[in-house]
């Protein structure tokens, strides 16, 4: 039979022992999100989109959840041209960083993209409320009342963007 002294140094190993572990398979498994990440952006780089978006999505299933990846993801949707998968990655990206203006930006012209144009409008409209003034901004709003026939608004707009007034040209 074990001593006291000696059960507690085994225990003490065995813990010891088993953070180890716990720590090395832990990092190995980030270490593994990392590499699918850089895979991902040589992918991206060479053109080989389907690929890219692959090792994306294994990123982030190995626990890589960063704003950096879901962009990137989002971008590699918009390249391929597939609209619906891009919108719920930026629409997490935006949740991930909710004061980003330029993922919102990106959101309003995928809505716009598949005619969810009211969606667009109310995400235009926190956009500017913000910015007023943004330019990029400006030009999305004109192009969704463009779309959707509200051509008076879309004008103002527009001569805002030229800053012009819209009463000096009536």
């Amino acid at each position: 039979m074990l001593n006291i002294k000696t059960r507690q140094y085994l225990t003490y190993a065995a813990l010891t022992l088993s953070v180890a572990l716990v720590v090395s398979l832990t990092y190995q498994f980030l270490q593994q999100a990392q590499i699918q990440c850089f895979n991902g952006d040589q992918m991206f780089k060479e053109g080989r989109f389907d690929e890219a978006a692959e090792h994306y999505l294994n990123a982030i299933a190995g626990g890589l959840e960063s704003p950096l990846v879901f962009h990137r993801l989002g971008d590699t949707y918009l390249a391929r041209r597939e609209f619906t998968k891009a919108t719920p990655v930026f629409a997490r990206l935006l949740q991930l960083d909710p004061t980003n203006l330029m993922v919102m930006l990106k959101l309003v012209e995928l809505y716009a993209l598949q005619n969810k144009t009211d969606n667009a409008l109310a995400l235009i409209e926190t956009v500017l409320q913000r910015r007023p003034d943004w330019r990029p901004a400006r030009v999305a709003r004109a192009k969704v009342l463009t779309m959707v026939g509200r051509f008076d608004e879309a004008i103002i707009d527009y001569r805002l963007i030229l800053h012009e007034h819209p009463e000096d040209t009536q």
